[in-house]
């Protein structure tokens, strides 16, 4: 199942290009050889929490709130059966008592 992504998703994707972005620029630098490697590395550990934290998600949905909303519909399926056997058996009283009150 595919998720449109979120504003927290976006703004992930952002600071990860941002910190690939300057960590290009420092590693075309000499003397900032080691930092751009560094934005690199802290780059592809956030790209890697991100990935980790989609798929969180994503089991979360198709354990728990599938699930729930699965048992949602056979709840409403079965409150409204149980509302029109009601509505027959007040129907059905409704007819008695009334054909009680005309007999006397």
């Amino acid at each position: 199942m595919n998720f449109p992504p979120s504003g927290v998703t976006v703004a992930a994707k952002g600071y990860f290009d941002a910190l690939v972005k300057l960590g290009e620029l420092a590693s075309d630098s000499q003397g900032s050889k080691e930092l751009g490697d560094t934005l690199f590395q802290m780059a592809e550990v956030h790209r890697q929490i991100q990935v980790q934290l989609e798929d969180v998600l994503k089991l979360f949905h198709s354990e728990l709130l599938a699930q729930l909303e699965q048992k949602l519909e056979l709840d409403i399926k079965y409150l409204t059966r149980l509302r029109e056997k009601l509505a027959i058996v007040n129907t059905t009283k409704e007819q008695s008592a009334s054909a009680d009150s005309s007999e006397n």
